[in-house]
């Protein structure tokens, strides 16, 4: 992969770097660490199907869990100069976080413990021993866009039961 430069790529970078940072990430994807957790974490989109074509379920399925990270379509990256002719820069990235939906439990327990692990890697993607450090995007907010979520019954032949959550990261 590339090495990115430039403002945008950084920043898309270094928020892979804190979801990837995550403790309960890691434990989410089954990684120790985070450069472990960042094999999970993708740029924009998954790889393309190994067919060329569309995704099998085997595939989808292989990659699970994961996230996405993305510029958001809004806001995505800003410079601008304040009064002394100095530049401040921010945005907002888009980040997905999917996994299957575990097969044990009642669909009451697996939506529960799905928002206690969507609000731990929100409390800790925030938190100052990551947001402070270098190498990771200074995180200001975490807006839930979408979720937590299942898919629809209509894609379940194609992608099996997901559970999934958008978040926008800005800073």
């Amino acid at each position: 992969m590339p090495s990115p430069a430039g403002g945008l790529s950084l920043s898309v970078h270094y928020a892979s770097k804190v979801i990837a940072a995550s403790a309960t990430f890691q434990t989410l994807v089954g990684e120790p660490t985070e450069d472990g957790a960042l094999a999970h974490v993708y740029r924009w989109r998954l790889p393309d199907p190994a067919s060329g074509g569309a995704y099998t379920l085997a595939e989808l399925q292989s990659y699970r869990p994961y996230a996405l990270v993305a510029p958001s379509p809004e806001g995505a990256y800003r410079r601008s100069r304040d009064a002394e002719a100095s530049f401040d820069s921010g945005g907002a990235i888009a980040v997905r976080i999917i996994r299957d939906l575990p097969s044990s439990g009642t669909d009451a327990e697996k939506d529960v413990a799905w928002d206690d692990i969507v609000s731990k890697i929100i409390d800790e993607i925030v938190s100052p021993s990551i947001v402070n450090a270098a190498g990771y995007l200074a995180v200001e907010t975490v807006s839930i866009d979408y979720g937590p979520y299942r898919n629809d019954e209509d894609d379940i032949a194609d992608e099996g039961i997901i559970q999934g959550v958008d978040l926008t990261l800005t800073w």
